[in-house]
């Protein structure tokens, strides 16, 4: 599997677990919290997934943390907390800056992942892939937005 004790602590949910990993070995070692199991999984991911926010929270404050790491399947933490009806997962990563037009090798978004019958997700993640954000909007000739 390639788990570090931070993907094991992250899918099990325990943030005081992972916490005490990360300050044990961080002196020693740069933690990599972005580290990948063999199929591509973060810790983020795994917490994701399996809707932990609190140890997500912990996570997306790290500076170095990859909103956006995909796995070999090319799926998103956003990707799989979506997939697993995770909605106060899926608001937090969005919140945070996870891009919800994100696309998975087989061309999906988050929002195609989420099933049909969860409707207010599904609606959240669909208004989030079609909404522009800042960064996406272009200047006129004027230099206005």
């Amino acid at each position: 599997m390639g788990w570090t004790p931070l993907h094991t602590a992250a899918r099990d949910g325990d943030a005081k677990r992972l916490k005490r990993c990360i300050e044990q070995i961080k002196w020693l070692d740069p933690v990599d919290i972005n580290a990948q199991s063999s199929q591509g999984h973060t810790p983020l991911h795994m917490c994701a997934a399996n809707g932990h926010v609190e140890v997500m929270q912990y996570i997306l404050a790290q500076k170095d943390c990859d909103k956006n790491a995909q796995t070999k399947l090319g799926n998103t933490a956003l990707h799989l907390a979506a997939l697993n009806s995770r909605e106060p997962a899926c608001k937090m990563l969005v919140s945070h800056g996870a891009d919800a037009k994100r696309k998975n090798q087989a061309g999906q978004t988050a929002a195609d992942l989420c099933p049909a019958e969860n409707k207010t997700l599904r609606q959240f993640l669909v208004e989030q892939s079609t909404a522009e954000k800042p960064e996406d909007m272009e200047e006129d000739e004027e230099g206005e937005v």
